[in-house]
């Protein structure tokens, strides 16, 4: 039987998933979405392509969450994520996360490369995946110009990269890029919501990598957020966050 292009997942949210205030962490809800669209590409038979002979890899090039409010510990939600087109190298994919009685928790669009293992480069998009368009391409989807950053002195944290963090394509997972970027902000941001947040992945961190992440307000009060690697200052990841008062 053919798998359905819409693919609806849920999760329980468990004791440790959740941060003091007892809602889903961040880097949990990542990881929701990323198995959610790994099982979606398994059941559609494109999570383990093959490229002239050689096996290549799913990686998420970029994403762009909003969060409406975060699931409590106990609740059960359900991701729904669908394949919503293609443009060049990138292969779209939408999520929707509810509540069991179909409330929006939070939604997110992404863009995904597949990359030779060997060369470390994108590779074209077979045909299995481009046939796969149930939904036209959100207006936004294709292009993210984000902000530049601001010459004020940033806040940063630098992160070694451990065997931990890494994933089943031996590089640091992006739901570490997440969690790197929430423990490098000044504590006062845990006092507030985090609304939105966009990231898109430049290059891969490896094992034994130690990861500058440096964060910069803007004067519209939102977050912009740059990732490199010591060494050799190369950009990592970059990205934006958008924050309210808890009480709005």
């Amino acid at each position: 039987m053919e798998a359905a292009l819409v693919w609806n997942e849920s999760f329980r949210v468990r004791s440790f998933e959740v941060a003091p205030d007892g809602r889903l962490t961040l880097p949990f809800l990542f990881g929701y979405l990323q198995e959610a669209a790994s099982n979606h590409a398994k059941a559609l038979g494109v999570a383990f392509i093959e490229i002239e002979g050689r096996a290549v890899f799913w990686m998420l090039h970029h994403i762009d969450v909003r969060i409406y409010q975060r699931p409590a510990w106990a609740e059960t939600v359900t991701v729904a994520s669908w394949p919503c087109g293609h443009q060049g190298l990138k292969a779209f994919r939408a999520f929707a996360l509810r509540d069991a009685e179909q409330h929006l928790l939070s939604e997110a669009i992404s863009a995904w490369l597949l990359v030779d293992p060997k060369r470390r480069r994108p590779v074209r998009l077979p045909e299995a995946v481009l046939q796969l368009r149930p939904t036209g391409l959100p207006s936004d989807a294709a292009t993210t110009v984000l902000p530049d950053m601001p010459p004020t002195p940033p806040w940063e944290a630098t992160f070694g990269v451990s065997y931990s963090d890494l994933d089943l394509n031996a590089h640091a997972n992006n739901t570490r890029y997440v969690a790197w970027l929430l423990n490098a902000l000044p504590t006062a941001y845990p006092e507030q919501a985090l609304r939105r947040i966009q990231l898109t992945f430049r290059s891969e961190a490896y094992l034994g990598d130690q990861v500058m992440v440096q964060s910069w307000p803007l004067s519209d009060g939102s977050l912009r957020h740059s990732f490199r690697r010591l060494n050799d200052g190369r950009l990592l990841a970059e990205g934006r966050t958008e924050w309210s008062r808890l009480d709005q």
